[in-house]
């Protein structure tokens, strides 16, 4: 097979030198140019492959730090929202217009940034959650001002009038020389004040058992209102205790639109901003990941 090789080499190389120079020339040339030719689209598909390698890095890269500024901009916001909670300052809610501004504008380029489906079905999602934690937000704020003219307008000024209602019907009882009547009125003091201060603990604690107790004490002071309403005859003391009966009813029922308002505030702090605070932050860290899996 040498043999046959060699002899094929010998008689081409035979036919190459009995052509004329300016033909081995042209021959030579072209077999340049094609080699050439070859030699380009390889180069030309290598770098092609690379730069769009590299295109594809660069566009995950970019998601992965996207991702990232939003899962800050996400615990900045949640941060915000806790302090809101325990302060109700303005400076609070003036920061969380701000911030959910900016991740709202954030995940609309996010959304258009990010190529991959599954990231951008993500990014949706956390759209559709931060709707839902903003409209929980501003419901609470709402209920945190319902619950400051309950207790300003209403309970701040039921319960003083009540007390000074109360001591005048001791005096009044004094004057008359009334002792069954003075002890029920110094009972009737006596609960309005344990209640008054339970009501004043549940307003900082919220906690249940305050809220009871004020209740119980406030009931208590109704009940001796009403079995103490023969004992007094005279009409101005009629007149005080009619006035007490109908401010302990109102304030009774502030006491309780407060509980209703403490009541729901917690529950969408537990059932909406916290849910949706974290599946926000798990979508996020799901969009990091997937991106970050890739460019490593």
């Amino acid at each position: 097979m040498l043999m046959g090789l060699s002899i094929n080499t010998i008689s081409g190389a035979f036919m190459l030198s009995k052509l004329r120079l300016s033909q081995q020339l042209s021959t030579s040339f072209g077999v340049m140019i094609v080699l050439m030719v070859v030699l380009s689209s390889v180069a030309y598909v290598g770098l092609n492959g690379g730069y769009s390698n590299f295109v594809e890095y660069r566009s995950l890269a970019r998601a992965s730090n996207l991702a990232s500024t939003l899962e800050a901009n996400l615990l900045s916001l949640r941060i915000n929202v806790l302090n809101y909670l325990k302060q109700q300052s303005k400076d609070d809610i003036e920061q969380f217009e701000q911030k959910v501004k900016l991740l709202h504008d954030e995940l609309a380029e996010a959304k258009e940034a990010l190529s991959q489906k599954e990231s951008k079905q993500l990014i949706e999602k956390s759209e559709a959650a931060l709707v839902i934690y903003e409209t929980a937000f501003r419901e609470i704020m709402a209920l945190y001002g319902r619950r400051n003219t309950v207790v300003h307008d209403g309970l701040d000024k039921i319960g003083p009038q009540m007390r000074k209602n109360i001591s005048q019907l001791i005096e009044s009882s004094i004057d008359m020389s009334d002792f069954e009547g003075l002890a029920a009125a110094t009972h009737m003091q006596e609960k309005l004040l344990l209640g008054r201060l339970f009501v004043t603990k549940f307003l900082v604690s919220n906690q249940l058992n305050d809220y009871n107790r004020a209740m119980d004490e406030l009931k208590q002071e109704k009940m001796f209102l009403t079995q103490s309403k023969s004992r007094f005859m005279n009409e101005n003391a009629k007149n005080l205790l009619f006035d007490i009966e109908q401010s302990g009813e109102r304030y009774l029922d502030g006491v309780r639109e407060v509980q209703d308002i403490i009541t729901e505030r917690n529950r969408l702090i537990t059932e909406v901003l916290n849910i949706n605070g974290q599946n926000i932050a798990e979508y996020l860290a799901r969009v990091k990941e997937s991106n970050q899996g890739k460019t490593g």
